[in-house]
């Protein structure tokens, strides 16, 4: 049961990272034709990802924040 059930919240959260990297791509990828754009929108949408994944770490895990002293 419990292995099962572990199972399935590591399916749904590589279907979620999955989500996310499709919506960057594809938010990205309508603004092809605008060269200078794309830059901007990959390095800021990346940006605001990084500053979430931050957020989350410092929120829900502090100890996983540190640089490993003992």
């Amino acid at each position: 049961m419990v292995g099962t059930l572990a199972g399935l919240v590591g399916v749904a959260f590589e279907k979620a990272v999955n989500a996310v990297l499709n919506w960057r791509i594809g938010t990205v990828a309508g603004y092809a034709d605008r060269e200078g754009l794309v830059w901007i929108l990959a390095f800021g949408l990346s940006a605001v990802l990084a500053m979430v994944g931050y957020f989350l770490v410092r929120k829900f895990a502090p100890e996983a924040g540190r640089l490993g002293d003992p």
